[in-house]
């Protein structure tokens, strides 16, 4: 055999068992696709998956608004607190995705609180956002704390079984760069 033969043969064999692998672990998924055993396979899939994802660049072109305040009450004391507008803006938009999970068949929970300087553990006035998910009914909520509009955008891209997702500048990214945060915000991956 020829030295480029040699060397051909390994990588094209490596990428015919990636692929075996990866049918598999889809034919595993489709069987039980939202239990906890398909997620958990959707994720692996990703994860060795080696058909590449286009990805695309958004428009970073834009000037930066002066930060304006919105009054809330804290929830824990009802004392007045000032919340950014762009915070407002992510919890409105978390909770509009997460009700997407919902109207999807998901098993989500949402809790957003606003806590004041006095009230909050970090010593200023702040959001809380807590999510909880889970695949089957007996299960307890896997429960995660994100207030990172761009989290909840790559869940609701995993769970529709999409390989990327389009950010908030209209770039296209592909979710195996975000295992980390399906992850974190399903519990995925740990053993469970």
């Amino acid at each position: 055999m020829t030295k480029s033969i040699r060397k051909t043969v390994p990588k094209l064999f490596i990428t015919f068992l990636s692929l075996a692998l990866a049918l598999l672990l889809g034919l595993w998924a489709i069987s039980g696709l939202s239990t906890r055993f398909g997620m958990n396979a959707r994720l692996k899939l990703l994860a060795i998956n080696p058909i590449p994802v286009i990805e695309t660049y958004g428009a970073m072109c834009y000037d930066v608004a002066a930060p304006t305040s919105i009054p809330r009450d804290c929830d824990k004391c009802d004392a007045g607190v000032e919340v950014a507008d762009w915070e407002v803006w992510s919890t409105d938009r978390i909770r509009a995705l997460v009700s997407e999970m919902e109207d999807e068949g998901h098993d989500v929970i949402l809790d957003i609180v606003v806590f004041c300087e006095e009230c909050s553990e970090q010593g200023s006035a702040k959001h809380h956002v807590s999510f909880g998910i889970k695949f089957t009914g007996d299960e307890q909520y896997y429960m995660s704390e994100s207030s990172i509009v761009n989290d909840y955008v790559i869940l609701l891209a995993f769970l529709r079984g999409e390989r990327s997702y389009t950010t908030s500048n209209d770039a296209t990214v592909s979710l195996r760069r975000e295992l980390a945060v399906i992850e974190k915000m399903t519990g995925l991956g740990h053993g469970r």
